[in-house]
């Protein structure tokens, strides 16, 4: 038995490589050792992603008040009346 050590990145629980040569087919043994902090940090930049895009959201989006949307609704009916 033989061991290729190879450096792949995986992305979305997926690993796209291509071996080398020297590797034949057939069934083989695959071992993953990762870093387990990288799933924290990766949940923590996504909470500081999602929370910034949160408070940009509600300082820069006021929405409309539901007056005006009830009276567009209003305006659209009755054009489909007509």
């Amino acid at each position: 038995m033989a061991t290729a050590k190879l450096r792949v990145r995986v992305r979305n629980q997926r690993i796209e490589r291509e071996l080398p040569a020297e590797i034949p087919d057939g069934e083989a043994d695959l071992v993953i050792t990762y870093d387990e902090r990288a799933q924290g940090e990766m949940d923590q930049a996504r909470r500081r992603h999602l929370e910034a895009l949160l408070s940009r959201i509600e300082t820069h989006s006021p929405g409309r008040p539901r007056e005006k949307i009830d009276r567009q609704f209003a305006e659209e009916r009755q054009g489909w009346e007509r």
